[in-house]
């Protein structure tokens, strides 16, 4: 993981870039069922590009955990283009993957 990171903040160091800390609370439940609360605490780059952007961020969970994402964002002309691959390690490995691709209407 830490060779990832490396990697792409050398590959990417001529674009502009943002540090940045961030608080994400995350609140399971199954059904109508509380399950867990899970705090994140995070510090990341945004790298800035012509069309989009990419960040990196990891830290710390509140139940003695590490967490991050890796992931991108960018647009082309009405369409928007997202995706992310988070990971948690807590008491066991959790990955997801998410993609989004969204349509604007737009009168122009």
């Amino acid at each position: 993981m830490k060779l990832i990171i490396i990697l792409l903040i050398c590959m990417v160091s001529q674009l502009a870039a943002a540090p940045y800390i961030e608080y994400k609370n995350e609140v399971e439940f199954k059904y109508d069922n509380y399950i867990k609360n899970l705090n994140h605490f995070r510090a990341g780059y945004q790298f800035i590009m012509p069309k989009g952007m990419m960040f990196i961020e990891a830290g710390k969970m509140s139940n003695h955990g590490e967490s991050g994402e890796i992931g991108y964002k960018f647009n082309k002309n009405n369409w928007t283009f997202k995706g992310k691959w988070e990971f948690k390690n807590q008491f066991e490995n959790k990955s997801k993957l998410q993609t989004e691709i969204r349509y604007t209407f737009r009168s122009e």
